[in-house]
């Protein structure tokens, strides 16, 4: 059976949406929203995006759109993780947009982050990645975003690191099991949303448009522009 997906299509939507979600968490707006509809008014304190330090856990197509988009708000640095070789992209992002980001290992950017964002595929090696024992390496005011793949987090950990206030707060967009039912909606400090990273008019569009477009190559024996081969992941 021959494979063709659709990963240029979405990647606008999906790094907007992450950048979305990270003003949100750094500044409370859902928070507030909720708070003015149940008749408060906390004005809660946040932090910006220019005094932090963002970590990433994978710089492919997403995590490269999200760091551009980072790049005007000028953060105090950028730490990456990836399988891949990516200095050539580091350097580039370097010169291009002025950005202070490095490569580093994952338990660097877990302990030092204000916030890590995930952007990995769904593997063998990445299911259940962000766990009880990495949670704990965060920083107590730290968050978590995902809008990767749902089980590269550990819901359940997560729950507990939320509850316990080891974390300061999350953002998901994508879960284990969707529709999502589970306890996180229990919790005040996590942002939960309906995999909507792709949910953009145009990017939406661009899905169907490219999903026909490979059909009718496939049909007519021509060749496949997007096809995956030797994909070990999931998705």
């Amino acid at each position: 059976i021959r494979v063709s997906y659709t990963p240029d299509a979405v990647t606008p939507a999906v790094t907007e949406l992450t950048l979305g979600l990270i003003l949100d968490l750094f500044r409370d707006i859902s928070y507030c929203d909720r708070e003015i509809r149940n008749g408060n008014w906390s004005r809660p304190v946040g932090r910006r995006i220019e005094h932090s330090v963002i970590g990433m856990l994978g710089f492919g197509r997403v995590g490269k759109g999200v760091a551009r988009l980072l790049s005007s708000f000028r953060p105090k640095q950028i730490l990456v993780n990836d399988i891949k070789d990516i200095q050539k992209d580091i350097l580039l992002f370097r010169e291009k947009f002025g950005l202070n980001i490095r490569f580093a290992e994952k338990e660097e950017i877990y302990s030092v982050s204000d916030l890590v964002t995930v952007h990995m595929p769904l593997t063998s090696e990445t299911r259940g990645l962000v766990n009880r024992d990495v949670l704990h390496l965060f920083r107590k005011d730290a968050f978590l975003l995902n809008t990767a793949r749902g089980e590269i987090v550990h819901e359940n950990d997560l729950y507990d690191s939320l509850k316990n206030r080891e974390i300061q707060g999350a953002a998901l967009d994508v879960f284990s099991e969707e529709p999502y039912k589970g306890r996180l909606r229990e919790l005040e400090n996590i942002i939960l949303t309906e995999h909507i990273g792709s949910c953009s008019v145009d990017c939406r569009i661009a899905m169907e448009r490219e999903s026909a477009e490979e059909a009718l190559n496939f049909f007519e024996g021509k060749k496949l522009l997007r096809e995956v081969e030797n994909y070990d992941g999931e998705f």
